[in-house]
């Protein structure tokens, strides 16, 4: 399911005069069309897909933005080191143990 808190801002919101179409969609909208575009035959290729774009929407709330779409290039470029080297407390650990139980 889609994260639908990544809404367009209220001057983008459906029937505010002087709106472009493109930014009528939200960042949902958009999502679940590539995904359909992107992963029409392998549900393993849309489950990684997905698990990606959540963390790619967390990153974005993380560091205030209400839309993946306000994300800029510098700030990508911060999601891919942040990817690389996460914070020791972003990382879950797992445990052999844990995961035969």
């Amino acid at each position: 399911m889609p994260d639908t808190h990544l809404l367009p801002s209220p001057a983008n919101a459906p029937g505010v005069p002087g709106a472009t179409q493109p930014s009528l969609r939200t960042d949902a909208d958009l999502i679940e069309q590539f995904l359909r575009e992107r992963c029409a035959r392998s549900a393993h290729t849309e489950a990684a897909y997905r698990a990606s774009l959540r963390r790619l929407g967390w990153f974005c709330r993380h560091i205030g933005l209400d839309s993946i779409r306000a994300l800029q290039r510098d700030q990508w470029h911060a999601y891919q080191a942040y990817l690389r080297h996460p914070p020791a407390e972003h990382v879950m650990v797992r445990r052999l143990w844990e995961c035969l139980r």
